[in-house]
């Protein structure tokens, strides 16, 4: 049996619901997996449409860059510009919106509270709440001491290529971040710590 003879076999009642579902005729042909502008596969819908007196969807106008930058004005997330705009939450649209803002630089509240900001006093502590995996990158951007292997003093490249350093605690205690118990290390000096086969 043919896609479009399937579709003529679907109870009417469904393809109206389908319609108002999908928002649209080509929406419908989709759910058969019949080609959009097959025409009979339109005609036979659009006659059912007509004889049972459904009034026709409105199409929405196409959503362009100025839309999204209006509705990110008013907007905390992405889930609600995307509301604003028309579209559906999927993932598709999710990716569109989050491309649009990134490339005009707009930041949304969800987006400006993704990254708590430290004090250096919550930081620099023993018993610190930063978690371990934030605190390589405080510690680098706020340039508490120089980037460099505090034993071999390699300072991030090795061989022409980017070799990132680790931050170690001196103690051992992986939470008290106290600056005097924090040093950079390459790799390399970092897996002899373990043992202390280097001291300092």
């Amino acid at each position: 049996m043919n896609k479009i003879a399937t579709l003529k076999k679907e109870p009417i009642d469904n393809i109206i619901a389908l319609y108002q579902s999908e928002q649209s005729i080509a929406g419908v042909m989709r759910r058969f997996n019949i080609n959009e502008r097959d025409p009979r596969a339109r005609r036979y819908v659009s006659g059912i449409l007509d004889e049972k007196n459904i009034p026709r969807i409105k199409q929405k106008d196409p959503v362009t860059e100025e839309n999204i930058l209006t509705a990110a004005k008013n907007a905390n997330t992405i889930t609600e510009i995307i509301k604003q705009v028309g579209l559906q939450p999927v993932g598709g649209n999710y990716k569109t919106i989050r491309d649009v803002l990134t490339k005009n630089d707009v930041k949304l509240p969800e987006s400006r509270l993704a990254v708590r900001k430290y004090t250096d006093a919550e930081v620099f502590c023993e018993h610190s709440i930063v978690p371990r995996a934030n605190l390589a990158r405080i510690v680098r951007s706020r340039k508490i001491f120089d980037y460099k292997c505090k034993i071999c003093d390699n300072s991030g490249i090795w061989m022409g290529n980017v070799l990132n350093l680790h931050i170690d605690h001196i103690n051992g205690i992986s939470n008290d971040h106290r600056k005097e118990n924090l040093r950079w290390l390459c790799p390399n000096c970092h897996s002899q710590i373990t043992l202390n086969l280097i001291t300092l």
